[in-house]
């Protein structure tokens, strides 16, 4: 029994590591993967609905082709590069610091001339047709922008083969390469990582790949693949830093810019596969000096760490909204000039004189030339009006003027002029002000309107006063967008400078919208602010390796193997639901505060399983247990013993065999063989079954245990396998009763019929010798014995032995030259001796 139970405790112990190898096992499956990923993204919502979102650097952002965009622009596919050059330059006047593309520029584009173009010539001869032709060559154009800029990223794309392919797959899809992408290789080979020493370069491969224009590329301030990859639920969450094709390291765009923010030489950055990208002392924003390490996958992928849903996160200018402003600095810069020249000049407020000067200066748009000379005369007599009139309404302008309704330009260019003069009055009082000062100040106008003209009225202010070349105040209005706080904003310098912007399609319908971790439709140029942010904030998320999972998982089986046993069922639900409680709180308080991904899935599955199946095993144990009890010992232990020990199993291990002081019991009837010589067979079996039936149940009441029966003697002990303190006084209180028990077993044995003829006889021939009929005699004794389970390899009895069972059997068998009906030793009596009468016999 020993060696069962200690068997038993091994499969226990082992079988909660084993579910956890299991577990760990299903947890490389895709299946598992996707359930995983599941948990993965809820940690990102939970987390941003808590602790709300991760730092965001506020110099990120994208640049948007919506649908706003696409239907003011025309049908995406047929929009020329011009449309980008207007951008790329607002973009470069007001500062921004680099500017990505996310579309792909791989074919010269066709020069087109459109209708407005030819409509708008004057006359038609080779000279004018040659510099249409010129205007119509918008890769040129696009060229000569991107070198003023010098400030552009361009994206080429890099074919990668789905799933894993070996290296010999890989060489039989690489196509022999032109000369132009040979000449793109060999300059990525020389701006291209390095490997780290003695590392497997386990990164994913392409077999082709795409560079951009070469006129474009070549003036470009860099170029690298702009692609994402899906996780097997076709998910974004990871982001590809690094391909490579051959033996050369393919850096993303990503990587390219943020090693360019942190002054990196890309050459100098370090590729260890399965561990970190490692970009050496990294200038950070901050202005230290550190070494920035990029936790990745054996594949070269980074976990990104999504700020949040795409309106609510980073700072997205519409590229049309963009265009207007590059339009609205051409007429900005033009109206500046042109107050420049009459501050300069005063003759050159007569508008035919300003007219020729303009175009004598290379001005050559004249309807541009129009547009902005009317309006400087109007906002200049506009102002003189509003300065020499205290309270000047546009009502009364207008009257004096002797215009009844004026055009909405009209209107628009006096109310800009007489605000932005109120604006200065104020800042020229006391430039102290804040922008909430202004704006209760002037309570009654737009607050949009009012903060374009602070910012006008600051950005022309010259050591605290406006110079005379700022007259008249009036400027074109900046375009304006929805900022993620949700507040109104407009395109200046002030907002764009030092800005990292990507360029890519954002509107519904497109192909370039997926899901992520934190939206179910996500534009996927934003992916490349949430890339940068997450280094530039150095807030990774590392998933945990796949041995430090296994050892994990086989620690918290291991664990259940120690603790689940030793409960009971309703105390290990318990325990176990405290233990999904603590390590869902570790997984996401890793996530949200050190950047770690923990598995959560796998270790929740391993102490579900795991103590189901303990619990499940154990309960197929016990009912083993409880039926070998029953089966075992149900013929010698009362009903109430055996209840009690297959109601605590444990207690099996108590019958293996022990010394224990208890009490032996010996009884035996007198004279019985000369009973039965008067019996048949049948009689002899119903007379000793009543007997014994009556005696037993007396014995096992008192907690006593029937040993054996050698015909009409009864042995049993008491105090095992249940020990009792008082098993002395239960066994003599036993034989006490049993002997009361006999007394009314004869008198019921001498009814009618109730013993066979030849018994009757028997019996009143010893009532006449003054003989007791069937009397019974009990030896009880108390001392060491050894008691359990003893006998051969395929049979055993619960027993005892030992000198004090031997004394108890003398007890009963010497009672026959005392006449006696109990002999108890003295260990016995002095328990008792308060509670029964008795006398000393002899010495034995």
């Amino acid at each position: 029994m020993a060696d069962t139970n200690a068997g038993e405790q091994r499969i226990e112990l082992v079988l909660g590591p084993l579910v956890g190898l299991l577990v760990f096992l299903f947890s490389l499956t895709e299946i598992y993967e996707r359930a995983e990923l599941v948990t993965y993204d809820s940690r990102f919502n939970v987390r941003n609905s808590v602790f709300g979102p991760p730092p965001m650097n506020r110099h990120l952002g994208t640049i948007d082709i919506d649908l706003e965009s696409i239907e003011a622009e025309g049908r995406y596919q047929d929009w020329t590069r011009n449309k980008y050059t207007d951008v790329v330059r607002v973009l470069h006047d007001y500062g921004a610091r680099l500017v990505g593309f996310d579309v792909f520029f791989v074919e010269p584009s066709t020069n087109l001339v459109s209708a407005e173009q030819i409509r708008a010539l004057d006359r038609i001869d080779e000279a004018t047709v040659s510099e249409l032709l010129a205007k119509s060559d918008h890769d040129e154009l696009f060229r000569q922008t991107i070198v003023d800029a010098g400030n552009v990223y361009l994206g080429q794309t890099i074919v990668v083969p789905h799933g894993e392919l070996g290296i010999e797959e890989i060489q039989q899809h690489l196509a022999p390469l032109s000369a132009d992408k040979q000449e793109a290789l060999a300059f990525i080979r020389q701006q291209s990582p390095v490997l780290a020493a003695d590392a497997d370069n386990t990164i994913w491969r392409g077999y082709d790949f795409d560079p951009p224009l070469r006129s474009l590329r070549e003036v470009s301030r860099g170029f690298a693949y702009a692609q994402t990859v899906p996780d097997v639920d076709g998910a974004r969450r990871r982001f590809p830093l690094v391909y490579r094709y051959e033996d050369v390291l393919f850096p993303s765009l990503a990587l390219k810019m943020a090693a360019d923010v942190l002054q990196v030489p890309i050459q100098q950055v370090v590729i260890d596969p399965g561990n970190h990208i490692l970009l050496p002392n990294a200038q950070l924003l901050d202005g230290g000096v550190e070494d920035v390490e990029i936790p990745i996958d054996r594949y070269g992928n980074m976990n990104v760490n999504w700020a949040g849903r795409w309106e609510d996160t980073f700072t997205h200018y519409p590229h049309y909204t963009l265009r207007e402003a590059a339009w609205r600095q051409d007429r900005q810069a033009l109206l500046d000039d042109v107050k420049s020249r009459v501050d300069a000049d005063a003759s050159l407020r007569n508008p035919r004189k300003l007219l020729g000067n303009l175009t004598g200066a290379g001005y050559t748009d004249r309807d541009l030339l129009l547009t902005v000379v009317r309006a400087y005369l109007a906002s200049m007599e506009m102002e003189s009006a509003i300065q020499s009139t205290e309270g000047l309404t546009a009502a009364d302008f207008w009257k004096k003027k002797g215009i009844s309704e004026p055009t909405e330009t009209l209107s628009l260019i006096f109310d800009k002029v007489r605000r932005t003069n109120l604006v200065a009055d104020l800042l020229g009082q006391d430039p102290t002000l804040t922008s909430q000062d202004l704006l209760v100040a002037l309570a009654d106008e737009d607050e949009g309107e009012v903060s374009q003209s602070e910012y006008y009225v600051r950005s022309m202010f010259v050591d605290g006063a406006l110079p005379d070349a700022a007259r008249p105040l009036y400027f074109y209005p900046y375009q304006k967008y929805q900022p993620r706080n949700g507040a109104s904003a407009f395109v200046s310098p002030e907002d764009v400078d030092g800005k990292i912007l990507f360029y890519g399609l954002t509107a519904p319908g497109t192909t370039d919208l997926n899901v992520t971790p934190v939206q179910g439709s996500y534009p996927m140029v934003g992916i490349y602010p949430n890339v940068l942010n997450t280094i530039l904030e150095r807030i990774f998320i590392q998933r945990m390796p796949a041995w430090t999972d296994a050892v994990l998982m086989i620690a918290l089986g291991l664990l259940l193997s120690l603790l689940v046993p030793r409960l009971r069922v309703l105390a290990g639900a318990g325990m176990v639901a405290g233990i999904v409680v603590i390590y869902s709180a570790i997984a996401f308080f890793g996530f949200t505060h050190a950047g770690l991904w923990l598995e959560f899935v796998a270790p929740l599955m391993t102490v579900v399983i795991g103590y189901l199946a303990l619990t499940i095993y154990g309960y197929i144990i016990k009912e083993k247990e409880k039926e070998f009890v029953q089966g075992a010992f149900g013929h010698y232990l009362s009903p109430a013993v055996v209840d009690q020990i297959m109601t605590n199993p444990d207690m099996i291990g108590q019958l293996g065999g022990e010394e224990r002081v208890m009490s032996a019991f010996f009884s035996d009837i007198a004279a019985f063989s000369t009973i039965s010589e008067c019996l048949t067979p049948a009689e002899l079996v119903s007379f000793i079954n009543e007997y014994l039936s009556d005696m037993c149940d007396i014995i096992e009441a008192a907690g006593g245990t029937i040993d054996k029966f050698e015909g009409d003697a009864i042995v049993a002990f008491f105090g095992a396998p249940l020990y009792y303190d008082d098993h002395a006084v239960r066994g003599c209180m036993s034989c006490i009763d049993q002997q009361r028990a006999m007394i009314q077993l004869r008198e019921r044995w001498r009814g009618e019929k109730a013993l066979p003829p030849a018994l009757m006889q028997l019996r009143d021939r010893w009532d006449q010798q003054g003989r007791p009929f069937c009397h019974v005699r009990i030896g009880l004794t108390a001392g060491p014995m050894v008691v359990g389970n003893m006998g051969s390899r395929t049979r055993t009895d619960y027993t005892m032995m030992g000198d004090t069972v031997n004394l108890a059997a003398r007890f009963e068998s010497g009672q026959k030259i005392y006449g006696t009906g109990i002999m108890v030793n003295e260990a016995i009596y002095e328990q008792v001796s308060d509670q029964v009468e008795g006398r000393r016999l002899d010495f034995i």
